[in-house]
């Protein structure tokens, strides 16, 4: 009825709480109302459910379903780019998150024309809503060309998305680290241990002001322990494992009652990544009494 489109706005609306709660059953149930509901409202417009299929695929990624969330994106795309009120900034990050979605598959072809695409849009933009984009879009950019061993196209990507988001969030924001730390990877991607450490330290030393269970901590903890190892500094790499394997089982040990299931997983992968690494040690270092404690620990 004529009532259909504000009903299907108020279920997409309530879906996004759910979504943000990490109830995703929920979510996808209402968004899924919402569609069916925009897709019969009489003379209903593209945009609003552009936006609907889009946050549905966004659940959809953050669920890991990247099949069902490519489907969802290009249909919420196609619908977008033909809506009269259609704006730069959400067909952007639509070809942002179609981007990444191809970039977990290992479809990094594909994903490159959508990524200068959606920076072609937002190029120049400095507002707040435009900040997420961007980062997404050049980071995903900056990743693509690390991956390909493009370093020389890849690190002054990195530079600017630092010098954006320290201006726009200050030293503390998580963008700020993830940064430092892709920065810090490259270096130790092509060798250069020493900047590459000093990265590391700092992003650490920003990490543990946040407390020092924070997640975070223990994967610059196992970067920092992979760089060590590169340089066959086996003590020191101990010393970072043992202490992100102690943190990473003592958040489990504390928050795994609370956490949804996602968070769950999440939370579980670091301390599988973790032994893993650990327990393949001794085989490259056999003799060392302190590999072998830590195996055993």
């Amino acid at each position: 009825g004529q009532d259909a489109p504000l009903v299907a706005q108020t279920l997409n609306l309530l879906a996004n709480l759910y979504t943000g709660r990490e109830a995703f059953s929920q979510a996808e149930a209402l968004y899924l109302r919402a569609i069916a509901l925009w897709e019969r409202a009489p003379g209903a417009e593209d945009h609003p459910l552009a936006r609907s299929l889009h946050n549905l695929a966004v659940l959809y990624v953050k669920q890991g379903a990247f099949e069902r969330a490519e489907a969802h994106l290009r249909r919420a795309l196609a619908l977008e780019e033909h809506a009269p009120d259609a704006t730069p900034l959400m067909l952007a990050r639509m070809l942002m998150n179609l981007a990444s979605v191809q970039l977990s598959q290992g479809r990094a072809d594909q994903a490159e024309p959508l990524l200068h695409r959606a920076l072609t849009l937002v190029e120049g933009e400095r507002g707040p809503e435009y900040i997420d984009v961007l980062y997404g879009s050049l980071i995903h950019l900056a990743d693509l060309h690390r991956g390909r061993g493009r370093y020389d196209l890849a690190l002054p990507l990195y530079r600017r998305v630092l010098s954006l988001v320290t201006r726009a969030y200050g030293e503390q924001h998580l963008y700020v680290s993830r940064t430092r730390k892709a920065i810090a990877d490259t270096y130790r991607d092509q060798g250069r241990y020493r900047r590459a450490e000093a990265l590391y330290r700092r992003v650490l030393a920003n990490e543990e002001r946040n407390g020092e269970q924070n997640l975070h901590v223990v994967t610059t903890l196992h970067r920092l322990a992979l760089l060590q190892l590169a340089q066959h500094r086996i003590g020191g790499a101990v010393e970072s494992l043992t202490r992100a394997l102690t943190l990473s089982e003592r958040r489990l040990r504390d928050e795994a009652l609370d956490l949804s299931e996602s968070r769950l997983e999440a939370l579980l992968r670091f301390p599988r990544e973790l032994a893993q690494l650990i327990y393949a040690l001794p085989r490259r270092y056999p003799r060392d009494p302190r590999v072998r404690r830590l195996a055993l620990s």
